[in-house]
C-alpha cells in the first residue's frame, strides 16, 4: 500500500489535497480542499476519473493497478458499509463494478445477504472486504458468473 500512497500524494501535489476528480478542476490546488474532495466523492466520480484518465486524472496515476478496490473501500469505508447492508446505492454500484461485477441486483442482494461475512467487525480492513467480497460473490453460481475479476 506504500506506493499506492506515495502515487497519491504525488497525484495530490499536483491537484491538491483533494486529489484529482472533478473537485479539482473545479476549486483547483489553491480552492477549498474539503469542497473539492466533496465533489470527487459524490458519485464516486473520482474513481471514474480516475480509471478512466479524465477530469485532470492520469489513469492508474493516482492509485497501484489492482489496488483501486481496496482504495475505494479505504475511502469510504463507513458510506459502503451501509450501503451493503441496504443492497443498493452508488458506493457498492461503484465498489462492486471495481472488483469485476456487473452492477445487477443479484449482486447487490446477495452482498446484502452476506454484510456480516464482508464486514465481519469494525476491524476488518479494506483489504479483507475486497476479499470477503469476492468470496462471497464466488461462492455462490448466480454471481460468479455476474462477476469476471
Amino acid at each position: 500500500m506504500a506506493l499506492a500512497l506515495g502515487a497519491a500524494s504525488a497525484q495530490a501535489a499536483a491537484y491538491g489535497e483533494a486529489g484529482c476528480g472533478l473537485g479539482a478542476v473545479v476549486m483547483g490546488k489553491d480552492g477549498n480542499q474539503s469542497l473539492a474532495a466533496t465533489t470527487n466523492g459524490t458519485f464516486f466520480n473520482q474513481t471514474f476519473a480516475i480509471s478512466t484518465g479524465t477530469l485532470n486524472c492520469a489513469k492508474d496515476g493516482a492509485i497501484a493497478r489492482g489496488r483501486e478496490a481496496e482504495a475505494f473501500a479505504e475511502a469510504n469505508y463507513a458510506a459502503l458499509m451501509r450501503q451493503v447492508a441496504a443492497g443498493q446505492g452508488e458506493y457498492l454500484t461503484g465498489f462492486a463494478s471495481l472488483l469485476g461485477c456487473e452492477p445487477a441486483a443479484p449482486v447487490f442482494s446477495r452482498a446484502q445477504a452476506a454484510q456480516e461475512r464482508i464486514f465481519v467487525d469494525e476491524k476488518t480492513s479494506p483489504i479483507q472486504v475486497v476479499e470477503n467480497f469476492r468470496a462471497v460473490m464466488a461462492a455462490d453460481p448466480e454471481t460468479a458468473a455476474l462477476c469476471h475479476g
